[in-house]
């Protein structure tokens, strides 16, 4: 632990913890003594459960001990404190070490972690082909990342479709209004509501 000294003094700072076999298994930012509070949570609560928690525990159930490491301090603020920890929770998992973090990083969805050829279609990516045959175009902005492969794209749970959107795409069918049931439905889709508040519709067999 870090002396109150230390914790007045520190300030913001990126931390890592590593398994003694050499792996790094999670990346935080913090204050004070805030890189040891993780192998406290592991001991004083033994009911809570995550892949980090368990790391931890088995680290200690060995007779180790987690190493502990500070990547930078003196960060002048939260906000820096975030760029610093996404940036080496990603450098980490292209080197190839398995972190346990819940979430990838601040600014991970727009500005992580991707391969040179990805940065570049984003800032130029090239026009798209002439299309000849009837087409819907569908904008996804809340839901695709630059990590996603094509095929993460068309999976099943990717496309979802409101009560409302159903409703009205039978009615076309079937020229006639319907109580918007899930059950009478073809291949009910799950309603579901993306972080800003927006539905995204489409269907996916």
């Amino acid at each position: 632990m870090f002396s109150q000294y230390v914790c007045e003094k520190i300030g913001w700072y990126v931390y890592a913890l590593r398994n003694p076999n050499g792996s790094v298994f999670y990346v935080g930012k913090g204050k004070g003594n805030r890189v040891f509070q993780h192998a406290a949570d592991a001991i004083e609560h033994p009911d809570v459960e995550s892949d980090k928690l368990e790391e931890i525990r088995t680290i200690l159930a060995s007779g180790d001990a987690v190493e502990s490491f500070v990547i930078r301090h003196g960060i002048d603020s939260e906000k820096q404190a975030y760029e610093v920890e996404a940036s080496v929770i990603d450098a980490m998992r292209l080197a190839g070490h398995l972190i346990h973090n819940e979430v990838a990083g601040h600014g991970h969805r727009d500005r992580g972690l991707v391969h040179t050829s990805v940065v570049a279609s984003l800032y130029e990516a090239p026009d798209a082909p002439p299309i000849d045959i009837p087409a819907i175009l569908i904008r996804i902005p809340q839901l695709w990342t630059p990590q996603m492969s094509p095929a993460q794209l068309i999976r099943g749970d990717t496309w979802v479709v409101g009560c409302r959107t159903s409703a009205r795409a039978r009615q076309s069918r079937v020229g006639r209004k319907h109580r918007c049931d899930p059950r009478r439905v073809p291949h009910p889709p799950v309603a579901r509501t993306h972080r800003g508040g927006s539905r995204l519709a489409g269907r996916h067999r």
